[in-house]
Formats: C-alpha cells, sequence, structure tokens
C-alpha cells in the first residue's frame, strides 16, 4: 500500500503488489500518483495469485517448500508476526506506514468451486 513513486521502500518484496516481505511482484504496472491502483487476489485451496491492475504479479502456494524458504529469509518483523498460511480461513490484513491511505470498494467473497 506504499507508494513505490517514493522509493522509499527498496525491498521489491515490501512494495505495491507483493507477498508482504516474502515474495516480490513481477510484471507490475502502476498507475500515476493520485489515481487508484485496483488489485485482485484469487486464493483456491493453496494456491494464491495476486493481480494488480490488470497483470498477474504473484503466483504462490502455502505449505510448500518455497513457501517456508520465504518466511525464513522475509524480514524479521515476517518471521516474528506472520504464520501465512497456516490456515485456510479467517480475517484480511489492511496495512501502512505510517501516512494517510485510503481504501475503496473493498469486497471480499467466497467464489464457488468450477
Amino acid at each position: 500500500m506504499y507508494d513505490d513513486a517514493r522509493g522509499i521502500l527498496t525491498d521489491e518484496r515490501q512494495r505495491i503488489g507483493a507477498v508482504y516481505g516474502l515474495i516480490g511482484p513481477t510484471n507490475k504496472v502502476l498507475v500515476p500518483t493520485g489515481e487508484w491502483n485496483h488489485c485482485f487476489l484469487l486464493v483456491q485451496s493453496n494456491h494464491v495469485q495476486h493481480y494488480l491492475n490488470g497483470h498477474q504479479v504473484v503466483d504462490y502456494e502455502f505449505r510448500t517448500p518455497r513457501w517456508t524458504n520465504a518466511i525464513q529469509n522475509g524480514t524479521i518483523e515476517v518471521q516474528t508476526n506472520f504464520t501465512l498460511g497456516a490456515i485456510s480461513s479467517g480475517y484480511i490484513v489492511l496495512q501502512h506506514h505510517g501516512q494517510a491511505v485510503l481504501y475503496r470498494n473493498i469486497k471480499v467473497r467466497r467464489l464457488q468451486p468450477q
């Protein structure tokens, strides 16, 4: 949720579209500062995909060697405060870094199995 254009966070794993402190995004396309970015997360069982402005930027699975490695190599904050993927349902978390932040049109819904 931090404005990448300000360049304060240099670790891609902490920037827009990332799995915070764990996996950095790729193929990221941002809108200009002052406009709304649109994100979409798709979670199917252990498989998770992050989309930002219509582009897939992250793809991972919980409870895999890659996931465990990401947590072990994540920031100290991640290692001590996150057990992401340990449970299969629960709350969402929104974060900010001390500056004003706005969210709009947040929707969480359970998709029917295909």
